[in-house]
Order: structure tokens, then sequence, then C-alpha cells
């Protein structure tokens, strides 16, 4: 059985692949690293079998389901979400909780014999359409005393400073607590998108962009901000924007 993992933590990729050595069923002909990386080797190389975490840069495991033509067969890896879990274990998904031993890992293999591939990803479609509802609508900032709740629509971009996470309204910005990246994780993928790794920003508040230096475009908001996008994640964001 050919296979792909799809993971960005190396030290995940390294334990997996330990893992995978002497399975003489298993076969890793492909480690991607992002969103795009995935679905361009998924197509290229026709694995039977994708290791598949659910954070990633530039979006998550669900959107190299959607944009994927080849469909492997598929087994989840996450790290521990409580919602994801049991969406899982509802929809009969096999997934390897971090960090996972290598009898489970057998487990899962074994588990994916009784499944044909368009079997499965039948089971995978209704399991996108439930987890679609969990993302974060609303974002608690604490004023003093109070709590102001900021609605989705509401937010312009998601900037990470040091070690402070801002959310940065059309003429307003507030400390969220938590990191850029479990943020990310919580966001619609089809309303907002990373280009740098400081900033994360709403598709409906972009008004243009112009190409900078040595690859790199600039990002005007529909307010005047400007935002530098990086070579690593305009490819992401050409392909949300059409271009």
């Amino acid at each position: 059985m050919k296979c792909i993992i799809v993971e960005d933590e190396e030290t995940s990729i390294k334990r997996l692949m330990n893992l995978l050595d002497g399975m003489k069923d298993v076969q890793v002909i492909a480690v991607a690293r992002s969103v795009d990386e995935a679905v361009e080797k998924v197509n290229e190389l026709k694995p039977d079998l994708m290791f598949l975490d659910i954070n990633l840069p530039g979006g998550n495991g669900f959107d190299v389901l959607d944009a994927v033509e080849h469909k492997p067969l598929v087994i989840f890896i996450t790290a521990y979400d409580e919602y994801a879990i049991r969406a899982f274990e509802e929809n009969a998904v096999d997934y390897l909780l971090k960090p996972f031993s290598r009898e489970r890992l057998q487990s899962a293999l074994e588990k994916l014999k009784r499944y044909r591939g368009d079997v499965q990803y039948e089971i995978l479609k209704n399991l996108m359409d439930g987890l679609k509802r969990r993302f974060r609508e609303l974002f608690p900032v604490r004023l003093g005393d109070e709590i102001r709740l900021i609605r989705q629509d509401e937010i312009y971009y998601f900037e990470a400073d040091g070690k402070n996470v801002y959310i940065n309204l059309e003429n307003e910005r507030f400390r969220f607590t938590g990191t850029l990246k479990d943020l990310e994780q919580e966001l619609d993928p089809d309303r907002f998108v990373r280009v740098h790794r400081s900033y994360v920003v709403a598709l409906d508040k972009m008004h243009r962009l112009r190409r900078w230096f040595k690859g790199e475009y600039i990002l005007e908001l529909k307010n005047g901000v400007r935002i530098k996008v990086s070579r690593s994640y305009y490819p992401i964001l050409k392909k949300k924007l059409g271009l």
C-alpha cells in the first residue's frame, strides 16, 4: 500500500515514519507539509493511503480533501480536539491521536481494509459537513470590567506581534488570548486566509493586491491598511482569490 504523509511538524513526521518502518504492507512514497503541496502530490503520485494532519499551513486537512481529484483512503492525525474526535467517532472514521503507539497505528491500518475509497469518501463528506459548523463566530475580548463579543464579520485581520495576538477591526484593535496558529484552526477557511506568518486576513475585507519586491505582494484592505504577503503564502492567497 503506497502512502503519503501530510504533516507539517518534523518530529511527528519522523515518529510516524519510524513506526511505519518494517510494516511490509505500507510504503511511504512522499511527505507533504502544506495544503497546496499535499494536493499536488496526491494528484500526481496517486497514493493508496493518506495520513492527514488536521492542522496545516494554509488551511486544514479538510481543505486537502475538498481539493484532491485522486481519492486515497484516509487516516487522520490530530492533537487533542474534543469536537473533532467526537465527529470522527460518530462517523466511524479512524484517527490517530498524538502521540500514538505502533499498536494503535496497526489497528487503524487493519480497519481500513473494510473500506473502498469511494465508500470512505462518502463518510468523510458527512464528517466535513458537520465539522464546518464548528468555526468560531464570536471572539470575546476583555475591556476592563467588561467583555466585548466581536462578530466574525467585523474582523479585518488577525495579527501576531511578539507573544501577543490582536484582532483588528476597521478602526479598532484588541488583544486576544491564544496563538495565531491555534486561532487559525477556528476560522472558516472560506472567509479567512493566512498571508504571512504574522497575519490572517478576512477575504471580504480585501481591496487590492500589488506586486512588491522579490516576489512579494502588498495587500491593501478596505480600511487602507497595507499588509505584506510573503512568497510562501502567496500561492494560497492566489488560489483563494481564483487568480
